[in-house]
C-alpha cells in the first residue's frame, strides 16, 4: 500500500497543532485516521468503518469486532457522525485506545468515556 497521502495528511494535521488526520473516502465517509482506526460510539454501541470501503484493517480494531461483550459493528461513518457521537476513539495497536476530543471546525467536547472500548481492548489484546 502507499501511505505517502496518509503520511502527508498526518504532517499538515501536525503543523496545525494536531495529533491525527482523519483519512475520507472519494465519498466522504471516514475510513480511518493517519496512524489508526475509527470508533463512534452512538446510542450506546460502537461503530467502525468497514473494512471494505479501503481502510487498513487493523489487528486491535479486528480484535474489537470480535469481542461478543463490546458488540461493536462495521457501518458507514460519514464526517458529522463524529460530531454526533457518545464519544469517539481512535485505535492502534502500538498506541492502545486513544479518545478523540477535537477534531478542526467539527467538534470540540471535554472528555466522554471510552472506558467499555479499552476495557475491551484489554481483554482482547495480549500485553506487550
Amino acid at each position: 500500500m502507499n501511505y505517502l497521502g496518509r503520511h502527508l495528511a498526518y504532517e499538515e494535521a501536525l503543523a496545525k497543532g494536531f495529533d491525527n488526520a482523519i483519512i475520507l473516502s472519494p465519498e466522504g465517509e471516514v475510513l480511518e485516521t493517519a496512524h489508526g482506526n475509527i470508533f463512534v460510539k452512538q446510542r450506546g454501541r460502537w461503530i467502525t468503518p468497514s473494512a471494505k470501503g479501503g481502510l487498513l484493517a487493523g489487528t486491535l480494531r479486528s480484535a474489537l469486532l470480535q469481542d461478543s461483550e463490546l458488540g461493536a459493528q462495521e457501518e458507514k461513518i460519514m464526517l458529522d457522525d463524529l460530531s454526533q457521537g457518545e464519544a469517539v476513539a481512535v485505535t492502534n495497536s502500538v498506541r492502545g485506545v486513544q479518545e478523540v476530543v477535537e477534531i478542526e471546525n467539527l467538534m470540540k467536547r471535554s472528555s466522554k468515556s471510552v472506558e467499555d472500548l479499552i476495557v475491551a481492548a484489554d481483554r482482547t489484546w495480549p500485553a506487550p
